[in-house]
């Protein structure tokens, strides 16, 4: 879901955080939070991260690191500026479709 927000265990950055989404995911099945299906995706990919937490320097170039995502919605009106008004097609002509059982 779009409103769900990452666990601070989801947040891979370097060997003990692996670790305690690791314990995280263990207590999850203990308490049956968690599927075994879902349980097996998700070591799958802490493998991946334990694999990849070696090649990774978080902060060392602060200058060059996403701080903030974009709007895109904002920019795509600001660069079609056709698109923004509510009362439908920008130039004024009404849905020429036709419409059935008339």
């Amino acid at each position: 879901r779009v409103d769900m927000k990452a666990s601070p265990s989801a947040m891979l950055e370097d060997p003990e955080s692996v670790q305690v989404a690791l314990m995280d995911l263990i207590t999850q099945l203990l308490e049956r939070q968690i599927r075994w299906r879902e349980a097996s995706l998700v070591i799958r990919a802490l493998e991946a991260a334990q694999r990849n937490v070696r090649l990774v320097r978080f902060g060392q170039k602060m200058e060059e690191m996403v701080s903030e995502l974009p709007n895109w919605d904002k920019q795509f009106l600001e660069e079609h500026p056709e698109y923004a008004g509510d009362d439908g097609p920008a130039d004024g002509k009404a849905d020429s479709a036709p419409q059935s059982g008339t």
